[in-house]
């Protein structure tokens, strides 16, 4: 996939993307609307509620490498999203959130690009600057705890997306 969004095949990578995450049980709408969008960024929003108290220093610092590989395809389909404005980017968003939380995964790019492109969707889709900053702040705290091992990705979402709202 990764090579599919590499060489600008962008609606190939989201539809085989799409297609094996889908194999993988992960729950993603064949054709997303936006009540359909808005419905899940609520469901998601209550979802993560339930971690909002998780220490994250005492969340495990080793990922399996099926985690890894599952949130590098969540990845790919997300950039392809972007980079051809599909309406399913909210959804990717949602779809890593959810994964990240249900695994405990908070020390990776991965993770920090879901949190930062759903604060983007708080503020854009609901109007909720504060919620978007705060989805923001845990960000940086996930790329702070990455070990220095973050690329570009997670902070374009962050200082591209999200936070030129919040930084004069």
């Amino acid at each position: 996939l990764r090579s599919l969004e590499t060489l600008g095949h962008y609606d190939d990578t989201i539809a085989r993307g799409l297609a094996v995450l889908r194999r993988l049980n992960f729950d993603i709408p064949t054709a997303p609307s936006p009540p359909l969008i808005m419905q899940t960024m609520l469901e998601t929003g209550s979802i993560a509620s339930h971690y909002r108290n998780v220490n994250n220093s005492s969340l495990p610092q080793v990922i399996h490498p099926k985690q890894t590989n599952i949130l590098k395809i969540i990845d790919s389909v997300a950039v392809a999203c972007y980079l051809s404005t599909s309406s399913y980017l909210p959804l990717m968003a949602c779809v890593t959130l959810i994964y990240s939380l249900e695994q405990g995964i908070f020390h990776c790019e991965e993770s920090a690009s879901a949190f930062a492109i759903f604060g983007y969707f708080k503020v854009f889709l609901e109007g909720d600057l504060a919620e978007g900053k705060r989805w923001g702040d845990l960000t940086i705290a996930i790329l702070e705890n990455s070990g220095g091992h973050s690329v570009a990705r997670a902070r374009i979402y962050l200082y591209g997306c999200l936070y030129f709202w919040y930084i004069p």
